[in-house]
């Protein structure tokens, strides 16, 4: 085995502990919390990973994060696999071929990323069965999720730079 297939395995092995260590800690109870409120930690995680890694692997990471969102969310087995992978794979598209990669730019594109899956949550759960009063379920309890988890973007845009600067090598 080479050096480099040895840095590809830990590296994305590393990016899978992480981004299962962080979703034990989003679905722990009262962790993280804030009025109810709990991040998706795992998901902005991901992101920053298609940014940095591109659409193969960001597709990869944000369907294995979807799958275990679908595992403690009340939507379809699925759903969660399929908004994540197309969000990722849509991240790492638009930093390859539109905007230069920055914190700001991958900040904005978070937050788009994590409004958009709150919209199709509530659109999907609510929107489309027209129950009246569920407006402040988005406002209420989706879009401040997604708020909320956008702070954590600055700590982790970071860490998986640092992690991709030490574990690519060179061939």
């Amino acid at each position: 085995m080479t050096k480099a297939t040895r840095c590809k395995i830990i590296k994305f092995t590393l990016y899978f502990c992480i981004t299962l260590l962080l979703y034990c800690l989003q679905t722990t109870p009262f962790l993280f919390e804030i009025s109810g409120v709990k991040p998706m930690m795992a998901f902005a995680f991901v992101l920053c990973i298609a940014v940095y890694e591109g659409t193969l692997m960001g597709g990869v990471f944000g369907f294995i994060c979807g799958i275990l969102c679908d595992f403690s969310s009340e939507m379809i087995f699925g759903a969660n696999a399929l908004i994540c992978f197309l969000f990722c794979v849509g991240a790492a598209l638009l930093m390859i071929y539109l905007v230069r990669k920055n914190v700001w730019t991958v900040t904005l594109t978070v937050t788009v990323a994590m409004l958009g899956r709150a919209v199709i949550e509530y659109y999907f759960k609510y929107g489309m069965w027209n129950y009246e009063g569920t407006g402040f379920v988005l406002w209420g309890r989706l879009i401040p999720v997604a708020i909320y988890s956008v702070v954590f973007v600055f700590g982790f845009y970071p860490l998986v730079g640092l992690i991709k600067r030490r574990l690519d090598v060179e061939i």
